[in-house]
C-alpha cells in the first residue's frame, strides 16, 4: 500500500525543499518505518504551463496493516505538525496501490 501525499501548486505559496528532503522525509521514515519514500517535485504541466503540483510523496508500506499501524502511531502528529515548517500549501494525501 502507498500512501501518496500530493501539494497542489498555488500562486505566492511557500513550500522549502531543501527543508523536506532534509527534515521531513528523514521524520517519516524515522517514525512510519515505510518500505521506501520517493519524492517527486512538479516541474511542468504536459504541453506546458505550471506543474499543477509543487510536490508528490509516494510512502510505501508492506500492507494495509502497516500502512494503518502507521498513521495511527503515537508520534504521527509529529509528522502532521512538521507541515507548517516548510509550506503553507494544505496537501492531499490519499491511499494508492499499484496494479501492475
Amino acid at each position: 500500500m502507498i500512501l501518496t501525499v500530493v501539494y497542489p501548486d498555488k500562486p505566492d505559496a511557500r513550500f522549502d525543499y531543501g527543508y523536506y528532503l532534509r527534515r521531513h522525509t528523514p521524520l517519516v521514515k524515522e517514525i512510519w518505518s515505510p518500505e521506501a519514500v520517493t519524492v517527486h517535485r512538479g516541474v511542468v504541466a504536459v504541453g506546458g504551463g505550471e506543474a499543477p503540483y509543487r510536490l508528490i510523496a509516494h510512502i510505501r508500506f508492506a500492507s494495509a496493516e502497516a500502512l494503518e499501524a502507521a498513521l495511527s502511531a503515537a508520534r504521527s502528529g509529529e509528522i502532521f505538525a512538521d507541515v507548517a515548517a516548510f509550506t503553507d500549501i494544505e496537501p492531499v494525501a490519499l491511499i494508492t496501490a499499484e496494479l501492475n
